[in-house]
């Protein structure tokens, strides 16, 4: 694959604008995502862990970074330093399998596969280089700081361009991040389900966090599809995808530019993307007349807030772990509005409510699977009982509730 590498060409005249309005202004020229995958007795549900024979873990970081350029062919939205790197520890056995069907994926994608000291791989194609080698169990062990059986082995992959990307500090976060444990929400409460925009009415001015409920709909994939493209769960039955099930490897080596154009899908849309839904439009009102107050609280990759001109507040960052940063609130604010974010990932609505703001959210507690059409329950984690509930998609709230402010 050759570097930079074309995603879009946009005919669009405002595509400068756009690209530096939500992307460059904001710090998104960079799309990173880190995931780790664990069996241990508090995963148990989704990773299948029985004993402790049972410590498969998977970790996956993903850095991408994009450029807008202009030249005979057009606008082009380009990928420009990519880098992947995944870190899988299995029974040996089974990583024997696993480290099998990768080298033969190299080969069946056109991968040029050199072999290397105590059966390392460095394979190349275009301008792409990828490292396979095996990690001793002691310092994996260290790394992850936790203990493996004597029977598992541990097989790590790196992918990069030209030129390394990341910092050395920048490559100990998946690590740090799996060394931190399992995250532990609050217990889910009975919140008051509501249709009444009257009691919205009562905590007006407020502040919105935004999951990607008004992103889909405006025609932004949701992250279950990053999900999918780096195999981390099973966006139906949010079953791990370790081992055996995990087939990044496979997707990625076969056919590298389709998976780099699966993977870019979210910035492509983001870019073509008008943020002209019944929500944004209601949002960008009531802004406009002092309701709904500055900053906009955000783990969205797509800067469509920015393009209706309010400023963001960036919280998808990973180098704190579970903890959120320092964040203050508008001191006018009332209320926190939640729209389609089903996990206080970065306690956002937790320091809400020590900071005396109403927490409201909305979400259909629902979702549709875009390959099948299926529709299937999504609850929203941890409401408490002092918290309220619109049981509706973005665009219904600003039809039914908005619009009555």
């Amino acid at each position: 694959m050759e570097l930079p590498f074309s995603i879009l060409t946009i005919d669009a005249p405002h595509a400068t604008r756009k690209w530096q309005q939500q992307f460059v202004a904001n710090g998104r020229k960079r799309h990173e995502g880190i995931w780790r995958r664990t069996q241990e007795l508090s995963t148990a549900e989704n990773s299948g862990y029985k004993s402790e024979t049972d410590a498969r873990w998977k970790l996956v970081h993903f850095y991408d970074e994009y450029d807008l350029l202009d030249d005979d062919n057009g606008t082009r939205l380009v990928i420009s330093k990519p880098y992947l790197w995944w870190n899988t520890a299995l029974p040996s056995d089974e990583l024997e399998q696993f480290y099998a069907k990768t080298i033969s994926a190299m080969q069946r994608g056109g991968w040029d596969v050199q072999n290397g000291q105590d059966r390392s791989i460095i394979a190349t194609r275009g301008d792409l280089s990828a490292h396979l080698k095996f990690v001793p169990i002691t310092e994996a062990e260290k790394l992850a700081q936790r203990k493996l059986p004597s029977n598992y082995s541990v097989l790590d992959c790196e992918i990069y361009g030209p030129n390394m990307p990341l910092s050395a500090e920048e490559c100990a976060r998946p690590w740090n991040i799996l060394s931190t444990g399992i995250r532990q929400p609050l217990r889910r409460g009975t919140p008051t389900v509501t249709t009444d925009a009257n009691i919205l009415r009562q905590h007006t001015p407020f502040q919105l966090e935004l999951g990607c409920g008004p992103s889909i709909e405006a025609g932004v994939p949701p992250l279950a599809h990053l999900h999918r493209t780096y195999a981390i769960s099973d966006p139906r039955t949010h079953r791990f995808l370790i081992g055996a099930d995990d087939d990044l490897p496979v997707r990625f080596f076969e056919d590298t530019k389709a998976f780099y154009r699966d993977a870019s899908l979210l910035y492509a849309t983001a870019m073509v993307a008008q943020p002209t839904t019944a929500f944004y439009l209601s949002v960008k009102n009531l802004f406009e007349r002092g309701i709904i107050l500055d900053p906009v609280f955000t783990n969205n990759y797509d800067g469509l807030v920015s393009d209706i001109g309010m400023t963001e507040w960036y919280m998808r960052r990973f180098e704190d772990s579970h903890v959120l940063p320092d964040v203050s609130f508008h001191p006018d604010a009332r209320a926190l509005v939640v729209v389609g974010s089903h996990a206080d990932r970065r306690k956002l609505q937790e320091r809400a409510r020590t900071s005396g703001l109403k927490v409201i959210y909305v979400d259909p507690e629902s979702y549709i699977d875009e390959a099948t059409g299926t529709q299937y329950p999504y609850p929203i984690e941890a409401p408490q009982d002092e918290d309220i509930l619109y049981r509706m998609s973005a665009e219904q709230f600003a039809h039914d509730v908005l619009e009555h402010l």
